[in-house]
């Protein structure tokens, strides 16, 4: 797995490729001189901070460049220090900022999951997956980038032992967030639907309305997938 650094005319390059479809971007700050990837990156889709070293005052200045969100909060930056907040800290301190987590009971510990949630709200955090090929399937050998991923009671993991993407499902998110961290299903439930949908500006998705998208999930009792209506 690879990665580049910023490069607007590349992003623009994609962008237009896609018919106008990229919908978001991360980027780790301390990789952007000035901030000036940012600033234009902003104006074509949503920028999130994350895979970063960056400090709070780096993260605080991305972020009044025009970056809206953080990368699955907490994995793949510095850890959040009561001197050191980090972009962890900046992206929890500020109302503007959308966290998104991976809510699987591996990435982030519950209590994690439910201070974070008790931050940001319904309408500043987003429940993602960040999920690999192996998602919904049974346990064995997949493939991540070209590196070989090996399964195990649903981890996803490289030879080393390091954790690489997941296998959750969105509605699995969902269940964990009210069932492991506590959450109200009221306030779980916009993380899951109308909250990243709104932040990446997917008009007609993630609510029930006249004329939206017509795609229902259905749960039972305990928060387990009863089934789709589409």
């Amino acid at each position: 797995i690879s990665s580049l650094h910023p490069n607007i005319e590349e992003l623009k390059k994609l962008n237009d490729a896609s018919g106008g479809q990229v919908r978001m971007i991360t980027i780790a700050p301390e990789e952007d001189e000035n901030n000036a990837f940012i600033r234009e990156a902003s104006q074509i889709c949503t920028v999130s901070l994350g895979h970063s070293v960056a400090d709070y005052e780096q993260a605080k200045v991305a972020f009044e460049a025009g970056a809206t969100h953080v990368t699955h909060m907490f994995n793949g930056m510095n850890g959040l220090h009561h001197r050191k907040p980090g972009v962890p800290g900046a992206g929890l301190a500020d109302d503007r900022i959308i966290v998104q987590v991976i809510a699987d009971g591996l990435h982030l510990h519950p209590d994690v999951l439910r201070i974070a949630a008790l931050c940001k709200g319904a309408k500043g955090m987003a429940l993602i997956s960040d999920s690999m090929e192996a998602a919904g399937m049974s346990d064995g050998q997949y493939d991540l980038g070209g590196q070989a991923v090996f399964v195990r009671n649903g981890e996803a993991r490289l030879a080393d032992g390091v954790i690489a993407g997941s296998t959750l499902v969105l509605h699995r998110a969902v269940r964990n967030m009210i069932r492991l961290a506590h959450i109200a299903p009221e306030t779980v439930i916009p993380m899951a639907t109308s909250t990243p949908a709104d932040s990446i500006g997917a008009k007609g998705y993630g609510r029930i309305q006249a004329g939206g998208c017509g795609v229902l999930t259905l749960m039972d009792a305990d928060w387990n997938l009863a089934g789709v209506i589409a």
